[in-house]
């Protein structure tokens, strides 16, 4: 399927809002050592490929340094008129900043694959051109085109007839004669663009004539033929397909709801004394009722969104989901929960998201605590379906059955909704504040969560996967943190200490290196409708259909083994933040982590997205390549969370959206203890 993504496993589709329907022929996907093939029907409700996809092309003996490939801390180079790579939106004919790398996990150079990141994501909708050229080995050797695209691109392999679309050739698979446009067989002895096969004849004037509609929209854009390598192109998918399940599934559950709230029962209520938790209060564990667009009722593991006869996520009748809610009570608001008379201060109400295989149930790591136990704040979590702690085991089962992938995002988009339901019964006085197990004790029975204050989001972690994606939806939160921040699986997964374990089924599983990174590339196409990559364009500024905009503050920690730096850079480029400057200390990073970002004024700044990374004295940069992190300590559960200049910054903001300077003329340095084995 190399080179991928590419428009050659598209159909035409008026009825998508793209104009296209992926489609991938069975024989083409995926088959795991144990014999089961990918199921391809999952991919076929998309209009086109992820606007976070890796960009995958194989070059014999291609060397990055002397080819003169910019890497990920210099994309500022990707957009020189002599730059290798050309990612040009053909929509637009703009060109489209990237950085690139070969996959360091696959040792063998003949097979190692190219991968390029767009810097930022690509705009949904449009149609990209991706041009390689100028491409050398290590010794400077020119690196040559072959196949089918050696004659087309010398003029020698036809020319477009016209009147006749540039469209790719269909259908994809029967017999025919041996042709490809990279130089790499052709599965069946066939016509093969990106890989697929089609038939012979009329499957390669086809080819021809659609490779130099490629081509001449390169020239016009002045990218010409000399030296070019390869050249292919793909529709990114649109904002109304990647969106549009979760913006219905909203709009109908809210339409359910009006404006009351969900309902809901509390199951325990535990009062903490202080030498049982110095920060927390209380803790008030239930349920609430979600309408469910899932499957089967309850929205077990293996549910995945049932749709209905118009291709939208239909609820079926009388199916409700009984989402899990936790909420935490900081001291501060009630320095003695079980004693009358105390005086009590209302909190903050803040819809927190937890973390990677947690359960909404679990306590917060101690740093989280201790910022709402100074700063009065009330958390309450739900569970992240899909990715909880209770879906651990059956995710690893989904890496031998792939088939079945589509049950994780899946069940993620309903627990946004869950999420958002929540977040009435925190913010509304009909909610949570007016139950008892929600009150002061004695005769008062103050509400312990001041509704009067706006609803906020904060959220670490998976939580931040998630909470970009939440406060994208939602209509009520106009301010959220994004604490240790990423988003993209395809890209983070084999640079997280996370993955590691799933990593050794996976390499079991599908063994041949290339196939991995395409594996990514298709799981990431059914993820972004459960993660902040398919709802990062609309985040802030450029808000989702019936939604304000909303502000967002990203903290980073440098050297995170969770979550990969070079992926949150992507997200801050996505959102438009400003970026706190200087970034590093000097000499610690090579070259500009974050080029194609603006700086943060000076002083307090109120804009729609800004970004501080935080460095401790104590962790080592990350390795270079797509691999986790190793050596030295983790910061992932203590920088910055736990950074108290990072804790005022984060309260502040949430309180009144200001992102207040609190590194100054300096990088954002901290010599902080981490707990041994994080």
């Amino acid at each position: 399927m190399v080179p991928f993504p590419s428009d050659y496993y598209t159909v035409p589709d008026p009825s998508m809002p793209s104009g296209r329907r992926v489609d991938f022929p069975q024989a083409a996907m995926p088959v795991s050592t144990t014999g089961v093939p990918v199921d391809p029907a999952s991919w076929e409700r998309n209009d086109g490929f992820s606007p976070g996809s890796l960009i995958l092309a194989f070059v014999p003996g291609l060397d990055l340094a002397t080819s003169g490939i910019p890497g990920s801390t210099s994309v500022e180079k990707s957009l020189e008129p002599s730059s290798p790579i050309v990612l040009l939106d053909a929509n637009t004919m703009k060109r489209l900043p990237y950085w690139a790398e070969l996959d360091v996990q696959d040792p063998n150079p003949a097979t190692r694959l190219l991968v390029i990141h767009p810097a930022a994501n690509l705009p949904e909708g449009d149609r990209i051109i991706v041009a390689l050229r100028n491409l050398k080995t290590s010794t400077g050797t020119a690196i040559a085109p072959s196949g089918t695209f050696a004659k087309i691109v010398s003029g020698t392999g036809g020319a477009p007839e016209p009147g006749v679309s540039a469209a790719p050739a269909e259908p994809k698979v029967s017999a025919g004669g041996a042709v490809s446009v990279s130089g790499a067989p052709a599965s069946g002895g066939a016509v093969s663009v990106g890989g697929a096969a089609a038939s012979g004849g009329a499957a390669a004037a086809a080819l021809v004539r659609h490779e130099d509609h490629v081509l001449a929209t390169l020239k016009a854009a002045g990218i010409g033929r000399k030296a070019m390598f390869l050249a292919w192109d793909f529709t990114v998918e649109s904002t109304a397909n990647l969106t549009g399940w979760a913006l219905h599934m909203r709009n109908a559950a809210f339409g359910q709801l009006g404006s009351g709230v969900p309902a809901y029962h509390v199951t325990s209520v535990t009062n903490f004394t202080p030498a049982q938790h110095a920060t927390l209060s209380r803790q008030v564990i239930g349920t609430f009722d979600v309408p469910s667009f899932l499957n089967k009722p309850g929205g077990p593991q293996g549910s995945v969104l049932n749709f209905g006869p118009g291709g939208e996520p239909t609820q079926i009748p009388g199916n409700v989901q009984h989402a899990v809610f936790s909420c935490l009570l900081p001291r501060s608001a009630d320095p003695n929960p079980s004693a009358a008379g105390e005086p009590v201060r209302p909190a903050w109400p803040v819809l927190y998201g937890k973390g990677l295989f947690s359960v909404a149930t679990q306590l917060e790591v101690a740093g989280v605590r201790t910022t709402a136990n100074r700063y009065d704040l009330a958390y309450c979590s739900t569970n992240w379906m899909g990715l909880d702690g209770n879906d651990e085991l059956a995710d690893a089962g989904i890496i031998e059955n792939l088939s079945t992938f589509a049950t994780i995002p899946d069940r993620l988009v309903q627990s946004m909704i869950d999420a958002l339901f929540l977040g009435r019964l925190m913010s509304s006085p009909k909610g949570f504040a007016a139950n008892p197990a929600f009150e002061s004790a004695g005769p008062k029975h103050t509400p312990l969560i001041d509704t009067s204050k706006p609803l906020v989001y904060y959220g670490n972690s998976e939580g931040s996967l998630m909470g970009g994606a939440v406060t994208a939806l939602s209509t009520q939160i106009r301010r959220a943190v994004l604490g240790v921040p990423s988003m993209d699986y395809a890209i983070l997964l084999p640079r997280s200490v996370d993955f590691a374990a799933f990593y050794v089924l996976f390499d079991k599983a599908y063994p041949s290196k290339p196939e991995q990174q395409v594996i990514l590339d298709l799981l990431q196409m059914l993820w972004d409708r459960g993660e902040t990559d398919g709802y990062a364009e609309n985040m802030t500024t450029h808000p989702l259909p019936g939604t304000p905009t909303h502000q967002v503050l990203l903290q980073m920690g440098f050297g995170d083994h969770q979550v990969a730096n070079v992926s949150t850079e992507i997200e801050a480029r996505t959102i438009g933040a400003r970026v706190h400057r200087p970034v590093l200390p000097a000499g610690l990073s090579p070259g500009h982590p974050f080029a194609g970002t603006l700086s943060l004024p000076e002083g307090t700044y109120q804009g729609p997205a800004a970004l501080y990374l935080w460095y401790d004295t104590n962790v080592l940069p990350p390795p270079a390549g797509d691999v986790a992190p190793s050596a030295g300590p983790d910061p992932h559960d203590t920088i910055p969370r736990s950074v108290p200049a990072a804790e005022r910054q984060l309260v502040t903001f949430l309180e009144t959206g200001k992102v207040i300077d609190v590194c100054g003329a300096s990088p954002c340095v901290t010599t902080q203890a981490i707990p041994p084995g994080a």
